[in-house]
This record gives C-alpha cells, structure tokens and sequence, in this order.
C-alpha cells in the first residue's frame, strides 16, 4: 500500500474544494496535478474569468458576477483544506487562496473596510457551500481521486463531479 502524505492529503482536498466550487459555479476547470517527487508540490488552475485583465473593470452585472465567482473559487480550496484539518474555518492570512481572493476583492476599490467585508461574505457563503454533506462527499471522493491519480484533465474532474452530483432519477 502506498503511503501518502499528510501534505499530500491537504494539496487534494485544497484543490477538490476549488474544483467542486469551479463546478458549481460552471467554472471550467483546466486541471490539478500533485507531483510526487521528495517535496509535494501541486497546482490547480482553473478558467481566467477576466482573461488576464484586471483594470479596469466595468462596473456591471456580468463583471460583479466574474468577480464573485473569482474570489469564491479561490476561497474554496483553503476553506476546504481548514475544514479537513480542523472541523471549521480558520484563516491565518498566509494561505494561497487567502491573498488570491484579496486582490481579486480590491478590484472593486482599494482594500479597505468594504473589502474585509466581501472577503467575510464570500468565505461564509463558501463555507456554507462546501459544508453541505452533498458537495462535502463528492469532495472527500475527489480529494481520494486525485491522490490516486495524480495528475487529472479539467475534463476528467468535471466528469468526475458530474457523475458525484448526478442525482438517481425516480422511477
């Protein structure tokens, strides 16, 4: 049996978080790997809403919702990763996704009161999300998949998580 890191272990339930919120959201996932070398290293990368354009950012519907499905991607693999390890959210501000989801908050304006304020909403909404034992399954499922395999498509977790999230039809 092969051992797995406890490293190892949180880089997947980090990278399943962002991927099922990628999902639901209807996010394209482009994929994740963990490499397996002596230092457990990984990525997850998923679909640049903005196309690599930060400024300026119209101030409409469709770019708020970009926004929000930005910072709540990048929020959900640390949230994931805390809820694994602890039961509950903890944010110690040096997580990747934590200065991530900042500056796609400061988009809105410079970082002040109102930018802490959307950073707690989105975290909670996450959370909220991610705790829900539906998504919280297909999670831990996902998480196990990619210790397993290594390195995934973005189409392989989304097929992945379309069949977690099928739900049986009655007859």
């Amino acid at each position: 049996m092969k051992k797995t890191s406890k490293k190892a272990k949180l880089f997947a339930y980090e990278f399943a978080g962002g991927a099922a919120m990628a999902y639901l959201l209807q996010v394209k996932i482009k994929g994740t790997s963990i490499k397996k070398e002596d230092k457990i290293e990984g990525f997850y990368e998923w679909e640049d809403l903005f196309n690599g354009k930060f400024y300026p950012m119209k101030v409409m519907f469709e770019d708020l919702m970009k926004l929000e499905k930005s910072a709540m991607v990048a929020l959900a693999g640390p949230i994931t990763e805390s809820l694994g390890k602890n039961g509950k959210v903890t944010w110690t501000g040096e997580e990747d996704g934590y200065d991530y989801a900042m500056e796609v908050l400061s988009w809105v304006g410079p970082p002040d009161e109102s930018t802490e304020k959307l950073f707690e909403l989105y975290s909670k909404r996450c959370e909220l999300i991610l705790s829900c034992p539906d998504v919280w399954h297909a999670v831990e499922a996902l998480a196990a998949h990619i210790l397993q395999k290594r390195r995934l498509s973005g189409e392989e977790i989304e097929r992945f998580l379309y069949q977690a999230f099928k739900k049986p039809t009655g007859e």
